[in-house]
């Protein structure tokens, strides 16, 4: 897991279970450039952590599990 990818999977832990949130809001927490962010995502979503619908991003199972 990168950096880029545990700091996007903290924010997205600080948001309520089960929702789903705009990436926009991901962004505004976390700080990154746009491009690390979508390459974090998708590394997140190939690995099982969260699941990317269009626009919008929920955590997988908790997200309280970890490939490392």
């Amino acid at each position: 897991m990168t950096y880029d990818e545990a700091a996007v999977l903290d924010a997205m832990r600080s948001f309520p279970r089960g929702r789903r949130v705009p990436r926009q809001d991901v962004l505004n927490k976390v700080h990154l450039p746009l491009d690390r962010l979508n390459k974090a995502l998708v590394g997140l979503e190939a690995d099982g952590h969260i699941r990317l619908d269009g626009d919008l991003v929920r955590l997988e199972s908790g997200g309280t599990t970890f490939n490392t």
